[in-house]
Formats: C-alpha cells, sequence, structure tokens
C-alpha cells in the first residue's frame, strides 16, 4: 500500500474556497449603515465572520411572517 503513495514535489497550494470568504468578502464591500436581510443561520454565520475580521455589526429580529433577521455594520 506504501509503496502506491507518490510523493509530489513543487505542487502549488490552490487558495481555499470557503462560504467565509465569501461572507468575509460580503462584510467588507457593506459601508457603515448598510444591512441585510436573511435566516438566522445565515445571519450567525455573518456575525461569526465580521468578530473574526474585526467588522462592527448588530443584529435585530424581524417580527414579519417570513421570521427573518438583518444585521447592520456600524463600524
Amino acid at each position: 500500500m506504501i509503496d502506491e503513495i507518490k510523493i509530489e514535489k513543487n505542487i502549488p497550494i490552490t487558495p481555499q474556497r470557503h462560504k467565509q470568504n465569501t461572507l468575509a468578502n460580503l462584510l467588507n464591500k457593506m459601508d457603515v449603515g448598510d444591512s441585510i436581510k436573511a435566516d438566522f443561520k445565515t445571519i450567525e454565520s455573518l456575525r461569526a465572520v465580521a468578530r473574526k475580521i474585526g467588522v462592527k455589526c448588530t443584529t435585530r429580529k424581524l417580527f414579519d411572517k417570513d421570521n427573518m433577521y438583518r444585521i447592520w455594520r456600524i463600524k
């Protein structure tokens, strides 16, 4: 089995493509006062990424029929 494994050299590391990178890009594009309406799971992901990259945000539950939330960039 070990004989079948081949060591490869000089292979470049490909960039990671995670949801976190997409969310960080979205937060970085927001200006202070901009907001996003989304479901709870997405809002929680945005909050976690915002904390990680140092973006200040606040969230509120929207009391509408869709049970959605909103996140604002505040700094």
